[in-house]
């Protein structure tokens, strides 16, 4: 908030009036007395060449595409191994060629229980064929497989079903790897659903819901260097001084300055960017702030641009500068004008009045004016006009009541020719002291009250009255304008 009624006055009145069209040619000083007692920041608008990376809008591979390829890659792999797949297709074939040896050579002994016949004490006999062809296919997978083809027979039978064990083992024939498989695949599946996968077909529907092979993204492409506008670090609050304008960086306004908060791309922090700028590398909304533009009339912004006069620095205030410490040049000069002639504002009730060596009125636009017009002797007359207009007004108020009772005489038809004789008389007395109340409302416009000036001074002049005189004042004249149309004055 301000510190004085100093500036509320100010703010609430001179501004709105005085200057009734806000111009952003209109000058602010920085009073240090106000600037001493507040704290807040500006920051200089400094020039600057920059050499930072450029972007080019392109299309490069998904990120979100590879990861989920890499996914069902690194399952299908897990998936392989638990299939034998990376034995290779001689080995597989070996193995299962084996397998169909080694069953059918368990089938077979199944049907020969004598284990002790002449034959079995030589490899020749034709039962050993199927064991035989089988240790050759697994010779083939160099898996250090252990087979017999002679000897013992019932002993080459359960090597037959050990081998044949492993055997689905390394092709993931077995129940538990078989399990593995299937979740495997499960995944595998579902994660092929996300993206497209050739030879996978997908309907329209779900077109737009996988995820693409590539994307169009900004990508750094080399280094540039750029001019720009961007704020300084340093807090200059404490040493800025002199006259100032507000620039307009409106919606509409060209080139509508926003900040961009963080390092973006080509961009770099606390760099100024026009809108256009921001539409055309689609600078998201999150990362940037507004600029507003400084309005004394509405004081709806903290944050805006402002420029020195003397030396064309640009500033950015973000706590409402021109409100907070300076004053607009007319105002300025009241201020001046003000301490110099030790005159002094009083905040009373809803109004403020302006005072010099005890006598005081009511401050309004057209006294605020008078006085930067040098003319310091305008308190005391419009105190003295005030004083004049009190008595006026009693004597018109003992006036009103004698012409109201004539006029209600005439409306009752109880007017006798003598009272009216009488009401004439009073009413001209009741529109000699109007006119002397008129002649202060209108001031110095009291012989041409038709002008706009007139009507100004008239209405500043209320501000002087109460509610009741402004009211009186309209039912003094209505009265007139009856009775005049009555008696024919």
């Amino acid at each position: 908030m301000k510190k004085y009624v100093f500036i509320l006055i100010l703010v609430t009145i001179n501004i709105f009036i005085i200057q009734n069209v806000f111009s952003q040619e209109k000058q602010y000083v920085i009073l240090e007395k106000f600037k001493n007692e507040q704290g807040g920041g500006v920051f200089e608008v400094k020039k600057m060449k920059v050499k930072t990376t450029k972007y080019e809008y392109k299309e490069v591979e998904n990120p979100e595409y590879i990861e989920i390829s890499t996914k069902i890659k690194n399952l299908q792999k897990k998936l392989d191994k638990l299939n034998g797949k990376e034995l290779g297709i001689d080995k597989i074939n070996a193995l299962k060629n084996a397998k169909k040896l080694l069953e059918r050579a368990i089938e077979k002994s199944k049907n020969k229980s004598n284990d002790i016949s002449i034959e079995s004490l030589f490899s020749g006999g034709k039962k050993w064929t199927e064991l035989k062809s089988a240790k050759k296919e697994l010779d083939k997978t160099n898996l250090n497989f252990v087979q017999n083809t002679k000897g013992k027979f019932s002993k080459a039978i359960n090597q037959a079903k050990l081998n044949i064990n492993r055997i689905d083992d390394l092709l993931g024939l077995t129940n538990d790897k078989q399990e593995k498989s299937k979740q495997i695949r499960s995944k595998i599946s579902e994660l092929e659903s996300k993206i497209r996968v050739k030879g996978t077909y997908i309907g329209y529907e779900k077109e737009n819901e996988t995820i693409k092979k590539t994307i169009y993204k900004y990508v750094p492409i080399g280094k540039i260097e750029r001019n720009i506008l961007i704020l300084d670090t340093i807090n200059a609050y404490k040493e800025i001084n002199g006259k100032f304008i507000a620039i307009d960086n409106g919606y509409s306004s060209s080139p509508n300055y926003h900040i961009i908060k963080k390092d973006f791309r080509r961009f770099v922090k606390n760099e100024l960017l026009p809108r256009d700028t921001i539409e055309k590398f689609n600078i998201p909304n999150k990362i940037i702030e507004r600029i507003g533009t400084y309005s004394p009339r509405y004081n709806d912004e903290n944050k805006y641009l402002i420029k020195n006069i003397d030396n064309n620095k640009i500033y950015y205030t973000n706590n409402n500068i021109l409100y907070e410490i300076a004053l607009d040049t007319d105002d300025y000069k009241l201020y001046k004008i003000m301490k110099k002639n030790n005159i002094k504002f009083i905040d009373e009730g809803k109004k403020t009045y302006i005072s010099k060596n005890g006598v005081k009125c009511v401050y309004t636009e057209i006294i605020g004016q008078e006085l930067i017009n040098n003319n310091i002797d305008i308190i005391q007359q419009t105190a003295f006009s005030v004083k004049q207009y009190n008595k006026y007004y009693k004597q018109s108020l003992k006036l009103l009541d004698i012409v109201t009772k004539h006029y209600q005489s005439y409306q009752s038809k109880t007017m006798t020719r003598s009272r009216l004789s009488k009401w004439k008389s009073d009413l001209k007395k009741l529109m000699y002291i109007k006119k002397k109340m008129d002649d202060i409302h209108y001031g110095k416009y009291k012989n041409d009250t038709s002008s706009d000036s007139a009507y100004k001074y008239y209405m500043s002049f209320n501000k002087q009255l109460t509610g009741e005189q402004i009211k009186a004042d309209t039912i003094i004249s209505d009265m007139i304008r009856e009775c005049r149309v009555v008696t024919g004055i």
